[in-house]
């Protein structure tokens, strides 16, 4: 029943597949009710699908009118929003925060509304705030929407001494600190390539298409959401076996040396 009720669900507000998947999770008892404290990667709706080293790749999935445990977050993250919708957030030991903005998630609130017309349909965002002041919250997705996202999660103390170059990324990334750097990328039909990382890489498909990636292993992306991960070193190819062109967004995951 449980499965019946959520692909109706899905398949009226257009969650992906990998969001199915990931919702397929049984929920934790929590006797406790909400109150309960876990570490993010913990916290049934961020399920963690991935764990390199120190980085590891989580699956958020928040659906309309559910709410999370408190969760704790200690280290750097950046989230590949996918859906968003209208969230609140509550700091441990505080009130609710009003909400009302429509968006992805984000540290200490939902993320601030923006235009259809000047941002892409998938958002990328970071918060690197957690390795000076930890945080314990709570999210409840008080809209129609489904919240999704992946999340990378870096467990190190990041680094500023590589350019995007030296690390073997081209193009300048939307998005930079010291822990993450984000790139956009199209890949035409037929097309295919070969490079090599200096550091760790998580790519997401953000359009329809599909295509493989063969490395350190081989992942065909079907949809949006789909991913694969590389780790520093490793040779990857990645071709495009489809009629469409396909849209990617890749984190590099900085670590120090």
């Amino acid at each position: 029943m449980r499965r019946a009720v959520l692909v109706a669900a899905a398949v009226a507000m257009g969650v992906s597949a990998g969001a199915l998947r990931a919702q397929e999770t049984p929920r934790l008892p929590d006797p406790a009710g909400q109150d309960r404290i876990v570490p993010v990667y913990e916290e049934p709706r961020h399920r963690q699908i991935f764990k390199s080293g120190t980085t590891r790749i989580l699956e958020l999935i928040v659906l309309p009118g559910d709410t999370s445990l408190f969760h704790s977050h200690e280290d750097p993250i950046a989230y590949i929003n996918l859906s968003g919708s209208t969230l609140r957030t509550q700091e441990l030991g505080k009130e609710w925060s009003q909400g009302g903005g429509r968006g992805g998630a984000r540290a200490g609130g939902p993320a601030a509304p923006v235009p259809a017309a000047e941002a892409p349909a998938v958002r990328v965002t970071s918060t690197t705030s957690y390795t000076q002041t930890p945080a314990t919250h709570r999210i409840a997705n008080t809209g129609t929407g489904i919240v999704h996202a992946l999340v990378v999660v870096n467990q190190t103390k990041g680094t500023d001494a590589t350019t995007p170059k030296d690390a073997g990324f081209e193009g300048t990334p939307e998005l930079t600190n010291s822990w993450f750097r984000a790139y956009r990328f199209s890949l035409p039909p037929g097309q295919s390539g070969t490079h090599t990382h200096k550091a760790p890489a998580f790519l997401v498909q953000t359009s329809a298409g599909t295509a493989v990636t063969q490395g350190g292993r081989l992942r065909a992306l079907n949809d949006v959401g789909d991913w694969a991960f590389f780790d520093a070193g490793v040779a990857h190819e990645m071709r495009n076996t489809g009629t469409a062109t396909v849209e990617f967004v890749e984190v590099e995951v900085r670590q120090p040396r």
